[in-house]
């Protein structure tokens, strides 16, 4: 796995801080159809601080969503702008990367 694309965002609030990572991936297939083919997927990571000590870490994502790096962009985007957490990632996404899946 290749880290292609990183934004970093904070969200502060009453003593609280989180820290998001948004990441573009990029692995290669190593199974049947899909073997020596690149895809694009996106990791979210979130780092809870309390008075600047890390009390916690969340950490999810997709590895092959697609080989079309556009379309893995434009899910990626939309997850940094809305600030979606890795929690809830999937459950958000799930039906466009269903798509993106079928369609390869």
């Amino acid at each position: 796995m290749k880290i292609i694309l990183s934004k970093e965002k904070s969200v502060e609030d009453e003593g609280l801080r989180r820290d998001y990572c948004y990441r573009i991936v990029e692995v290669e297939g190593r199974k049947g159809i899909v073997k020596n083919k690149m895809f694009y997927g996106i990791e979210i990571e979130r780092r809870d601080f309390i008075n600047g000590e890390l009390v916690n870490i969340e950490r999810d994502g997709e590895e092959l969503i697609s080989s079309d790096r556009d379309k893995v962009l434009n899910i990626f985007n939309k997850a940094y702008t809305y600030l979606i957490s890795p929690i809830h990632f999937i459950e958000i996404f799930s039906n466009e990367i269903d798509e993106l899946r079928f369609n390869l």
